[in-house]
């Protein structure tokens, strides 16, 4: 058992460095990689081993603000809640997959280390992509908002993703050791994909009504002067 935590360790402080690597890429200087795994590392054991979900918010919240540190961009500390949310849905629509084709059940996943390793290795590759693309859509559209963004809204916002991510770990380990129906299975994952849309949607609205709020000003002062 210890064996399957210390591998389950790994694969995910290696994961969540390469969400680092995307979404800071060329911010973050070489060697601060090795800081944010170990950190991953050392943290995630203990988190799993005893099973204290809670903790997540404390790992992210650390990491984050690191990586703001690290980077001098404020904005920075939605990058790691981003990537690991991200990486959730995948993993429980990668453990669904497996369900619906071979009939593995969550606890099945859980319980064989060749299956952890083959599910986090096939999340990490299919988050790729996707941290990409929300790396290019974020220069597009949002930084510009966050450079301007004062700092209260940009940690409510971070402490949303925050609470988001431990949610959606609480409740996609609330089955981690259960025998569950393919129905329950689809639920549970779907219920993750929902709330991780809606949380998502929410900053959004919020950031475009920030964003209204910015350009009002602007004419505002414009208009004074």
């Amino acid at each position: 058992m210890i064996t399957l935590y210390l591998t389950a360790s790994i694969l995910i402080a290696l994961m969540l460095v390469c969400d680092i690597f995307i979404l800071t890429y060329p911010r973050l200087s070489v060697n601060k990689y090795p800081i944010f795994f170990l950190s991953f590392f050392t943290l995630f054991y203990i988190l799993i081993y005893f099973n204290f979900n809670a903790m997540l918010f404390v790992i992210l919240g650390v990491n984050s603000i690191l990586l703001a540190s690290f980077t001098k961009k404020l904005y920075s500390v939605f990058f790691i809640p981003i990537g690991y949310v991200i990486n959730c849905v995948l993993d429980n629509l990668i453990g669904l997959a497996a369900n619906m084709l071979w009939g593995l059940s969550v606890k099945e996943l859980n319980a064989n280390i060749y299956r952890v390793i083959l599910v986090l290795l096939c999340t990490i590759a299919a988050s790729c992509p996707v941290l990409y693309l929300v790396r290019l859509l974020f220069q597009r559209y949002l930084s510009s908002i966050f450079e301007k963004m004062n700092k209260k809204l940009t940690a409510l916002i971070a402490i949303t993703l925050f609470l988001c991510a431990t949610m959606i770990l609480t409740l996609a380990s609330f089955f981690d050791t259960l025998e569950i129906t393919r129905r329950e299975f689809f639920l549970m994952v779907s219920s993750v994909v929902l709330y991780s849309v809606f949380t998502i949607s929410m900053i959004l609205f919020v950031l475009y009504t920030a964003k209204k709020v910015m350009k009002l000003r602007k004419k505002w002062s414009i208009w004074k002067t």
